[in-house]
């Protein structure tokens, strides 16, 4: 609605004895009223709700660019009066409403640059609810002057506002005992601790008043101080707690203003914690440290264990040395064996020693006495003389050999495929297939297997240990049956009888015999003059003489 004019009401909209009216998003601009509404008047109707709603420079001949007469409820939401004229207060809003108990409200709504007499800006007949932000309020009725951007009043100091609909200072009520309440509160605000607040509308937190000497108050909020406890004691105002006995001993009376008289804890024990008025408080060095001084204040003033030494028990002033094969880091309670491949030859030592190359040892050991993996020995000796000398004893490992940690020359272990002479020799061959398919590893089978567990065996088998069932010798090229033979690099075959191979070359011989008569009948026979099997006999005779 833009430059309406009205002789009488209502220079945009002129409502009057209607049902109810919603309008969204209404702009009513340079509107003119003779009398009252520049911008829209509405007497004796329903309910009007009003959203996004916009009067700009209205003018009225008597009141209100918005005047709502007799009316049953009102929403004004996220609206705006700017600028709007009326020769009568108030310039913006004027409001009544028919219905005794009103629920109309006003919502996000600005009032700017408005003009009437006495700068009234709403007048409000009947009860209008402002929803405010939290800590403030608004009037309901009456008369509201100036500008405002929604509500423009905050809550009284010594009171707090909770809710979005208060139409006094006093708002949601007076300031909590503990609390205190600046001008605009939302909530109550808590006296620190070190204070108290015994009484209401508290405005200021110098407002709380500080706890007396012997006094504490640790906590926020609170009406009283307490009491310090026994074995404590606060010599100025404001405490939020009660400073404590020393740390390392105890006090056997409470305290009040000053300190008592503190007793230290005995040697090998120590007390953490302040104001404590028994000697159970002092506690007992924990396992793997010792302390000989009286008076500790905690653990850390009991020394750990040094490497190689161990405090089983608490208390103790004194650590244990770790046995040979044994160590242990710092602050331990006990010690531990020493890993494998390494040693400790001497008591409290403070790590185990890594064997000597090449040389490997068991869990706990003392001194490393046989072969690493990769190696093996070469003949048994002394501890001590391996240790001194152990390239001398250990060797490497054969080439396409096993040999794990503590290998001697007996337990090398042989891989499928490989053979050797004898557990006392180092050299392994690998099988050949002869003609077969991967048959040298099929009939060596090696010993890689459980390799220390077949020594014994390999001892008293020999090289044949090293062969698949069925074959022994050299390279198991062998068969193990008696009247057999090697076929194929793999299989074994039967070999055949004497008379039978006797048979056969009896036969043979027979057979030459027969054709040699058959050629001779055909040598002296015609046919050596017929073309073609003449050719044939005549070539015979050059052969034969040649």
């Amino acid at each position: 609605f833009s430059e309406c004019t009205a002789g009488y009401y209502g220079g945009g909209m002129y409502v009057y004895g209607g049902g109810d009216v919603s309008l969204k998003g209404a702009s009513f601009s340079e509107c003119t009223a003779g009398t009252s509404g520049g911008g829209m008047y509405m007497w004796n109707s329903g309910d009007i709700a009003l959203e996004r709603a916009s009067f700009v420079r209205c003018t009225s001949g008597v009141q209100a660019a918005l005047f709502l007469a007799a009316i049953d409820r009102l929403a004004l939401t996220n609206s705006q009066f700017v600028d709007s004229v009326a020769s009568k207060a108030p310039a913006a809003l004027f409001f009544t409403s028919s219905v005794a108990t009103s629920d109309s409200l006003l919502r996000n709504t600005t009032f700017f640059g408005n003009s009437a007499p006495g700068n009234i800006t709403i007048l409000a007949a009947s009860p209008l609810t402002w929803d405010c932000p939290l800590g403030s309020w608004m009037p309901n009725v009456g008369q509201i002057i100036g500008d405002l951007s929604g509500c423009n009043r905050l809550c009284a100091e010594g009171h707090y506002g909770n809710a979005s609909y208060h139409f006094t200072s006093d708002c949601s009520g007076p300031c909590w005992l503990g609390h205190f309440c600046p001008k605009g509160s939302i909530l109550p605000q808590k006296c620190p601790a070190g204070t108290h607040m015994p009484n209401e509308r508290a405005a200021n937190i110098s407002d709380c008043f500080l706890c007396a000497p012997g006094q504490y108050q640790p906590e926020s909020g609170q009406e009283e101080c307490l009491p310090c406890a026994a074995g404590s004691f606060s010599p100025d105002v404001g405490s939020a707690a009660c400073e404590a006995c020393p740390k390392g001993g105890v006090c056997e009376d409470a305290g009040a203003a000053s300190r008592l008289v503190w007793q230290p804890c005995p040697a090998g024990s120590f007390n953490p914690n302040r104001g404590s008025s028994s000697s159970a408080a002092c506690e007992l060095c924990p396992i793997g440290t010792a302390s000989a001084a009286p008076g500790a204040v905690s653990s850390e003033t009991c020394e750990p264990c040094e490497p190689g030494h161990f405090a089983a028990t608490p208390g103790l002033s004194k650590c244990e040395r770790c046995e040979p094969g044994t160590t242990s880091g710092v602050g331990s309670s006990a010690c531990s064996e020493c890993a494998a491949g390494t040693y400790a030859a001497n008591p409290g030592q403070g790590q185990c020693v890594p064997c000597p190359y090449p040389l490997s040892s068991e869990r706990g050991a003392v001194i490393c006495s046989f072969c690493q993996k990769d190696f093996y020995l070469l003949q048994s000796a002394d501890p001590i003389e391996i240790f001194s000398s152990p390239t001398d004893h250990c060797k490497p490992c054969p080439p396409s050999a096993e040999c794990s940690d503590n290998t001697a020359l007996a337990t090398i272990g042989v891989p499928a495929g490989y053979w050797r002479a004898s557990p006392s020799s180092a050299v392994l061959t690998a099988c050949r297939d002869f003609g077969g398919d991967r048959a040298g590893e099929a009939r060596c089978a090696g010993n890689e297997r459980g390799a220390k567990q077949a020594s014994r065996r390999l001892e008293e088998a020999g090289s044949d240990e090293y062969c698949a069932p069925g074959f022994k010798g050299p390279e198991c090229q062998l068969c193990a049956a008696e009247n057999q033979y090697l076929v194929d690099g793999v299989n074994c075959k039967e070999c055949a009888a004497r008379g039978a191979a006797a048979g056969r070359i009896a036969g043979l011989v027979l057979g030459l015999c027969v054709a040699c008569g058959l050629a001779a009948w055909a040598y002296h026979m015609p046919w050596r003059k017929e073309r073609i099997i003449g050719s044939i006999l005549r070539f015979a005779d050059r052969s034969v003489k040649y």
